[in-house]
């Protein structure tokens, strides 16, 4: 289930599909890579060299760290429609790799910045508290079962 705070409910009014950046394609086009018990976009995990997991907590920090990708575009609704094109890319990458575990994608986003970040869902392990509405950014949690498409209109 998508959940999001109510200051990412107000961006999200009224997105359009577009095509999504070519760097951002390329990324997700790349598979993924697994190491140390964790997934990462492969892309990500080249450029993350100097970090390790026992630089962490736990795996799903390090997998949020490490799949870290910021986008870039002009105006926060045109970053916001990337990033949900992004994640519906992953997504669908990671659901025909049939991997047996979800992918859980985060999306932060102010006027200046907007981040996204993937890892895989842990029972015990989590990246973004389950009161979503104190983040001071707006914020959206989905996992690899979601209809990421749902939320842009065509």
């Amino acid at each position: 289930m998508i959940r999001y705070n109510q200051k990412m409910c107000d961006l999200l009014r009224d997105l359009e599909r577009q095509s999504l950046a070519t760097d951002l394609k390329s990324l997700s086009d790349k598979g993924f890579t697994n190491q140390d018990g964790c997934w990462f976009l492969s892309d990500c995990l080249g450029a993350a060299r100097s970090v390790s997991l026992s630089d962490f907590p736990d795996r799903t920090g390090y997998e949020a760290f490490v799949n870290s990708v910021h986008i870039e575009g002009d105006g926060q609704e045109n970053r916001i429609v990337q990033a949900l094109e992004f994640i519906n890319e992953v997504f669908n990458a990671w659901n025909f790799s049939k991997r047996p575990k979800k992918f859980v994608a985060i999306v932060s986003t102010d006027e200046d910045n907007t981040v996204v970040k993937f890892h895989i869902k842990r029972p015990s392990e989590y990246w973004v508290s389950n009161s979503i509405e104190r983040y001071l950014d707006a914020i959206l949690v989905a996992e690899s079962t979601d209809e990421i498409s749902a939320l842009l209109r065509k």
